[in-house]
This record gives C-alpha cells, structure tokens and sequence, in this order.
C-alpha cells in the first residue's frame, strides 16, 4: 500500500494534470472561435434577409428553454425581436481575454412594454480563489414602460441589491437570514412567491452566479500558474 506522502503526490500531479488539460481546452475553444467568426458573418447577413428569423427560433426553443419563456414573452419576442448575436467580447479585436466569456445581444423594435432598443448580457469565465471555475454576471436594468414590467418588479429588485451589495461588499448568499437587508428579504420572498416555473425570460437578464471579481479571478489564475511553475521546476530537479 502507498504511504501518505506517496498517495499525496499522486493527487497534486494529477491536479497538474487537469489544470493542464483546461488550459488545452482553452486554447481549442479559441481556435474554434477565430475560425468560426468569418461563417457566423455570413450567417448573419443571411438570417438578416429571413423574416422573423430569430423570432421563430425563440418559439421554437428546446423544452429546456421554452419553459421560462411565458406567453407575454412569447408574444414581444414574436411582435419585435429584428436581432440576435453571441460574441466571445474578451477575445475580439486581438483581445487575449477568455475565450469562454460570452455576449449576448437583442434588438428589438420599438414595442409597448419597454424603451430600449438593444439589451446585453455578459458573462465572464472566472476562477474564484477557492478554486472554482465558471461564468459569473452582472443584472442588466430594462427600462420598462409603466405598468409594463413581465417580470413584476423582480429584475429591479435584483439591480437594487447588486447595487446596495457593491456598496457593503457582501453577497447576499453569503448572509444569514437575520442579517438580510430590507431589498434582500424582499428579493427572496419575491423569488419564493413566484417561483421558477412561473418566472419571466427577461428575469435571466438578472442572473449573476458568484461573485468573483476580475481581480480576484487574476489574481487565482496567477497563483494557479506559479504552482504549475513550480512543480515543473521540481519535476525537472528531481
């Protein structure tokens, strides 16, 4: 049987190992994604001249997405949805950014229930200091028309505690009950209330995931390469 030490070593080299591995992955997504662009440009000038193109996709999503979409939803996605794009923003123009952090971005004709004409959402690829790895948000606001909110206040209750949370530096899922704010119980009654199933498409637009700042996330991949670094050197030594 292997002693401790011996068994220890084998998990830190096969940690390595894994580490390498999604760095491997990295770079074939961002490959994939230099090569792809020139043929989702031409896609896009074709889709252009279909009419309701993206429209159609929506209302025919798979099941996994059809059920968040509710059938107001449904209906202003059908009346004035004109546009839809994904981009890998970090690593456009040259960028040498994680190709796994995404955009999304809708246009949309003028219609009754709110006032902006393109709605972005961003996700960032990042690796906490624990060790975790995966995309994180930021709310995006919509600015709704009176009495025109699909989501029913949730998606400005959302922005409210980001905002208040940014100011204390403190995520909500890291509070105990008792120590929730006055928006942070409502946010969670809100949410209970009305309940997956039950929830707006555009409520998405609030989601965030963990909170792992750019900083936190370099700073992790930073240490992460030095441990790399200097096992190699030990590998190499020994």
């Amino acid at each position: 049987m292997a002693s401790p030490a011996e068994t220890s070593v084998t998990y830190e080299e096969l940690r390595d190992l894994e580490n390498e591995f999604e760095d491997v992955e990295t770079e074939i997504i961002r490959q994939q994604v230099q090569l792809s662009r020139p043929l989702y440009e031409k896609r896009e000038k074709v889709v252009a001249q279909i009419p309701n193109f993206w429209p159609l996709v929506f209302e025919q999503a798979p099941q996994d997405i059809d059920e968040y979409i509710q059938p107001q939803d449904s209906a202003l996605l059908l009346s004035s949805l004109t546009s839809f794009s994904i981009s890998h923003f970090e690593i456009e123009n040259g960028g040498s950014g994680d190709p796994r952090s995404v955009l999304f971005r809708f246009e949309f004709a003028e219609n009754e229930y709110f006032e902006d004409k393109v709605l972005e959402k961003k996700f960032w690829s990042r690796r906490s200091k624990g060790g975790w790895t995966g995309l994180v948000s930021e709310p995006v606001n919509i600015k709704w028309k009176k009495g025109k909110d699909l989501t029913s206040g949730l998606l400005g209750l959302v922005n409210a505690v980001w905002e208040e949370e940014k100011a204390v530096g403190k995520h909500w899922s890291t509070v105990k009950g008792e120590e929730f704010t006055d928006k942070q119980k409502e946010l969670k009654d809100q949410i209970e209330k009305i309940g997956l199933g039950g929830l707006s498409f555009f409520a998405w637009f609030g989601y965030r995931g963990r909170r792992v700042s750019a900083e936190e996330s370099k700073a992790a991949s930073e240490k992460l390469q030095e441990q790399l670094f200097f096992c190699c050197c030990c590998c190499c030594y020994f």
